[in-house]
């Protein structure tokens, strides 16, 4: 079977048993893998083909190089410029006696250099601004890869789930095929009255379309996990349950500490976090901006024209210069203004995150805890229900139970079986939706 590994750029945490496959050809490849697949190779070959993963990748990478290019005025500025032309204009009668116009080609070639030595930390504050985003964009990157991962852990809960029920339907239309075919033979010898017959009839009728419903289902579950494995739909997966029993780190932990280790983890939080790191290095920006700077600044040229003496067509200048904006009708005060609004409403959006967050962590776990008690009920009734039937199985072939009591069983056993399996499967779903919400959903591969 063809291995894949979990192809992960950014925050999130990688398992170890996933780093050591190898994912070549896995982005090029447009067959799914034969053999069973297990969760960890499910997630790994979906991050190694999704595109929306890959394309948050790519957002980081232009925010980084837009932080380095925050780099840049601590460096000198170089800049070199050449000029042709020809030219005419008023020439001083007393310089040229008897002329009173010149004209003539000329060129002319510069290069200069300028570096900013003092703007009282305007550059630091940009380059903060920049940082910050960049780490913003980084988080929201991770966001798209948790998100992501638990939408393949819940298709492939999904399909599990499905292929359960269809297993299931297998196994009670099989039961009422029996009841059906015993039945038949009770009539024919006169025991039971034809009412038997058509009431068994009726179930194995129901057991069907119950098969039919079960098969569409597993159909469109596995459609759903090929779509976000980036495969054609019409392709066959196979899917490896063997690790769906294993416990996972977030169990056992209370609500107190989950909620503690979503503000540490969780990345929508560090992205929002970043965010108003960015807008007070915005704010600090433009109240710099209208203190003075000081540079210095050097230049060579040479220029040649038919006026030129020799001695003059070379040219250079070094020296200081400083600069300081004075008025430009109330632009930079309201620029200040709206960039300490920014902050403020950046600081709010954050408190709005935190207590949000808090909130997600306690219906996840609310979730995950009503689903864990409904899973061990249902195993308790599918337990109780699969014996009532069988000991009324066995009263209705010695003639001491009516059919009507055992297709009441059968119903009974129909839907302990769907109950129970799926409050397995949503169980598994709203785990791994607990650990999404504490931002950590390698905490359900593991």
């Amino acid at each position: 079977m063809k291995k894949f590994s979990l192809f992960i750029v950014g925050f999130l945490a990688i398992p170890s048993c996933v780093l050591a496959a190898d994912i070549s050809g896995c982005q090029t490849s447009d067959s799914v893998p034969d053999g069973k697949l297990s969760l960890d190779e499910i997630v790994s070959m979906g991050l190694c083909r999704n595109p929306q993963t890959r394309a948050a990748y790519s957002a980081v990478l232009a925010a980084r190089a837009n932080k380095n290019a925050a780099y840049a005025p601590y460096m000198p500025s170089v800049n070199v410029g050449a000029e042709m032309g020809w030219s005419k204009d008023s020439a001083s009668i007393d310089a040229v006696p008897g002329h009173t116009h010149n004209h003539g080609e000329f060129s002319s070639a510069t290069l200069t250099a300028n570096y900013l030595l003092f703007d009282f930390g305007k550059r630091y504050s940009d380059l903060n601004n920049m940082t910050a985003v960049w780490k913003a964009v980084d988080f929201d990157h991770n966001t798209t890869v948790q998100t992501y991962v638990f939408d393949v852990v819940q298709g492939y809960y999904t399909l599990l789930m499905a292929q359960a029920d269809e297993v299931a339907a297998a196994d009670l239309l099989k039961v009422a095929k029996e009841a059906k075919q015993m039945s038949d033979q009770k009539y024919k010898a006169g025991v039971v009255p034809k009412a038997d017959v058509l009431k068994a009839e009726t179930t194995v009728a129901q057991r069907q379309m119950d098969m039919q419903r079960a098969e569409m289902a597993t159909e469109v579950a596995a459609g759903q996990l090929l779509y976000l494995l980036s495969y054609e739909q019409n392709q066959k997966i196979v899917l490896d349950d063997s690790e769906t029993s294993k416990t996972r780190e977030v169990e056992g932990r209370s609500v107190d500490e989950l909620i503690a280790i979503a503000k540490e983890k969780r990345p929508d939080l560090l992205s929002v976090e970043q965010t108003t790191k960015s807008a007070k290095a915005q704010w600090d920006s433009v109240f710099l901006d209208r203190l003075p700077s000081l540079s210095g600044y050097g230049s060579v040229g040479y220029v040649d024209t038919e006026r030129a003496i020799p001695g003059d067509r070379h040219s250079s200048a070094i020296g200081l210069r400083v600069s300081m904006p004075l008025f430009s009708g109330f632009a930079d005060l309201n620029k200040q203004r709206a960039a300490k609004y920014n902050y403020d409403k950046s600081i709010e959006q954050l408190k709005n995150k935190q207590d949000a967050i808090e909130l997600d962590v306690w219906k996840a776990y609310q979730n995950y805890i009503t689903a864990r008690e409904l899973l061990s009920s249902s195993e308790t009734l599918l337990i109780s229900a699969t014996e009532s039937e069988r000991v009324t199985r066995g009263m209705y072939k010695v003639g001491r139970s009516t059919m009507l009591d055992w297709m009441t069983q059968q119903a009974e056993l129909a839907s302990a079986k769907r109950q129970a399996i799926s409050a397995k499967y949503d169980f598994l779903i709203k785990r791994s939706a607990l650990a999404l919400a504490i931002g950590d959903v390698q905490a359900d591969l593991n």
